[in-house]
């Protein structure tokens, strides 16, 4: 299922994909992500996101289960687009 979720949210930049995925009550711990409860938050982080990083791409390297437990590591490459959000020098690499 993650993997559906990367493709079909991260690959094809489409929040709204989302919702077959992701819970109504989701809670990110992620402190850059965290803009809002709920899969509405959630959305609102990941269009922020491709904003920011137009061509990010995000390459699974481990995927790791059990029981009801989900470990990812990921590498991600992008451009900075738009450094208001992630506070950082505007280079366009």
């Amino acid at each position: 299922m993650e993997r559906r979720l990367k493709e079909a949210v991260w690959d094809r930049h489409d929040p709204n994909a989302a919702d077959e995925f992701v819970d109504q009550d989701v809670l990110e711990h992620n402190s850059v992500l965290g803009s809002g409860l709920g899969i509405e938050g959630y959305k609102r982080a990941m269009r922020m996101v491709f904003l920011a990083f137009p061509d990010i791409r995000l390459v699974h390297e481990d995927l790791i289960t059990e029981g009801d437990k989900l470990v990812e590591r990921w590498t991600s490459t992008a451009r900075i687009a738009v450094s208001s959000w992630v506070y950082l020098p505007l280079t366009s690499r």
